[in-house]
């Protein structure tokens, strides 16, 4: 019981074998996913991200533009030069970076190296809601 806690970032695993469905065939493998909890000055807070690119994805072609839709249209805050995307061995490869309405756009300078496992990082005070007038 209680609430999340803004800011942090919780992480969802559900095991393999851990549900079933009415035919009694057991989840295959174990399903992860996380989420950072955002909340906004205002009325009402700017929704997590919908990305075109799923949580722990694989088989991702090594020149993938990633794009991220907001609920509402934003703009560049003070943490937006920090978004960044990390290697498994721990370099930082160049990204370039783009806001269009509710859309951030990742595009990574060169190609994405295949069999790599990569984490994008959006900190706090990156996004902000762009309000209307």
């Amino acid at each position: 019981s209680g609430s999340y806690v803004n800011g942090d970032t919780y992480i969802i695993t559900i095991p393999a074998n851990a549900l079933k469905d009415a035919g009694g065939n057991n989840l295959a493998s174990t399903y992860t996913s996380s989420f950072t909890i955002i909340t906004k000055t205002g009325t009402s807070p700017l929704q997590l991200p919908a990305s075109n690119l799923a949580n722990y994805a694989v088989n991702v072609a090594t020149n993938k533009v990633i794009t991220v839709n907001f609920s509402e249209p934003i703009t560049a805050d003070t943490g937006y030069s920090s978004i960044s995307v990390l290697n498994s061995n721990g370099s930082v490869p160049q990204i370039f970076t783009s806001v269009s309405s509710n859309t951030l756009t990742i595009t990574r300078s060169g190609s994405y190296v295949n069999g790599d496992t990569y984490i994008i990082t959006i900190p706090a005070n990156a996004l902000k809601e762009r309000r209307r007038r």
